[in-house]
C-alpha cells in the first residue's frame, strides 16, 4: 500500500521526473515507491536526486534500487513554505 505523501523524484542535474509515494523512513534513508517502474538505468546507484513533496524539498543520493522503487540517503531538507516566504521577501 502506498504511503500518504506524494513525491516527485528527479535525478540531477537534468533527469526525467518520476511520480511516487513516500514508503517510509529509516534514519536519513527514505524509501520511495513509484507509480510506474522506471528502468534501472534511469536511477543508477550514487546518482544525486531531488525529491519534492507538498511541504518539503529533499536533496540526496540514491543508495539502492528495488523492484518497486528506490532508497535515497537524504542529505538536505528544505521547508517549501519557508522558501516561498524568502522568495516573497527578496522578490
Amino acid at each position: 500500500m502506498p504511503g500518504d505523501k506524494r513525491v516527485r523524484v528527479r535525478p540531477l542535474p537534468d533527469g526525467e521526473t518520476r511520480e511516487g509515494w513516500e514508503a517510509g523512513w529509516t534514519g536519513a534513508l527514505l524509501d520511495i515507491d513509484f507509480d510506474e517502474q522506471p528502468s534501472v538505468a534511469a536511477f543508477p546507484t550514487g546518482t544525486a536526486v531531488e525529491i519534492e513533496s507538498e511541504t518539503r524539498l529533499y536533496l540526496g543520493v540514491l543508495r539502492q534500487t528495488r523492484p518497486s522503487g528506490v532508497c535515497v540517503e537524504v542529505e538536505h531538507s528544505l521547508d517549501r513554505n519557508r522558501i516561498a516566504w524568502i522568495q516573497d521577501v527578496w522578490g
